[in-house]
C-alpha cells in the first residue's frame, strides 16, 4: 500500500521544503522533550501558539513574508526570529531576519535581561555594565565561569571607580557611615568630601573649584580625592 504523503510537503520541492522544516523545528524545540533545546525553551515557558500546531495556519501567517525575505536576502540569510525573546512563537511576535540581525537581537535581549544588583535592586545587564564601567563581553566571560556579581566587580578592570554613574551627593549620603570610617576612607579624604557635599550640615553642594580653594588644592585634586573615596566605599560594599 502506497503511503499518502503530507500534501503540504508535496507542495514544496527543492529549497521550498525548508519552510516546512522551519515550522517543524519550532514545534520540536517547544514540544519535544528529546530535542536538545527543549529544556532551554520549556524552562522559560517559550511555547508555540495552538494555531501554529497546524502547518497550514503557519503557512498562511508567515509564508508571504518568507518569500519576500528570501527573494531579497536568499535562503541562507533567512531565519525566523522572535521579536520579544521572552515570549513564544505566534504571528505578532515573529518575523524573518538575517543571521546577523538574529544574533544582534539575541544579544540585545540578553543585555536587557534583569538581574539583581549588589544592593538587591533589579537592573538590566546592559545598565549593570554601564553603571560599573564593565565591558559586556567581560561580564559574559565572568558569568560563564560562574562568578558572582561581587566577584565580577572585584575582578574586572575597573571594579570600583564609577565616574559619571552615581549621583555623588546621594551616593556619599547613603554610605556616610563607611565614609566616616577611618579604617576604610582616609580622614583627609572624608573631610574634603563632607565639605563639598555639605554632609551633616547644610547639605549645600560646593563645586570642585570652591572646595579646592577652601583647602588649597586644585579642582582636579579634589576630583581625584572624591573618586578615591568612592573607590574605597565601593570596595567595602562588594568585599
Amino acid at each position: 500500500m502506497k503511503l499518502k504523503r503530507n500534501p503540504w510537503i508535496r507542495a514544496y520541492s527543492d529549497w521550498k521544503i525548508r519552510f516546512y522544516r522551519i515550522w517543524f523545528g519550532i514545534k520540536s524545540r517547544c514540544l519535544s522533550p528529546t530535542h536538545p533545546a527543549y529544556e532551554r525553551y520549556h524552562g522559560r515557558e517559550i511555547t508555540i501558539c495552538k494555531e501554529w500546531l497546524d502547518f497550514k495556519n503557519f503557512f498562511d501567517d508567515m509564508h508571504q513574508e518568507y518569500l519576500k525575505h528570501l527573494e531579497e536576502f536568499g535562503e541562507k540569510n533567512t531565519q525566523i526570529d522572535r521579536i520579544d525573546n521572552n515570549r513564544g512563537y505566534f504571528k505578532e511576535n515573529c518575523h524573518w531576519v538575517t543571521p546577523k540581525e538574529n544574533a544582534n537581537n539575541k544579544q540585545i535581549n540578553l543585555k536587557n535581561k534583569t538581574i539583581k544588583d549588589i544592593d538587591g535592586q533589579n537592573i538590566s545587564i546592559f545598565n549593570f555594565c554601564l553603571k560599573y564601567n564593565i565591558k559586556y563581553h567581560t561580564f559574559q566571560n565572568f558569568k560563564h565561569k560562574k562568578y558572582s556579581l561581587k566577584d565580577i566587580l572585584k575582578r574586572s578592570e575597573n571594579p570600583s571607580i564609577c565616574q559619571n554613574v552615581f549621583d555623588n551627593q546621594d551616593f556619599f549620603f547613603k554610605n556616610k557611615n563607611i565614609l566616616l570610617n577611618p579604617k576604610i576612607v582616609r580622614e583627609q579624604w572624608a573631610e574634603k568630601v563632607i565639605y563639598r557635599y555639605g554632609i551633616g550640615s547644610n547639605n549645600i553642594i560646593k563645586t570642585l573649584q570652591e572646595t579646592g580653594d577652601h583647602f588649597g588644592y586644585t579642582r582636579e585634586r579634589i576630583r581625584q580625592i572624591e573618586n578615591n573615596a568612592k573607590s574605597k566605599i565601593l570596595s567595602s560594599i562588594i568585599s
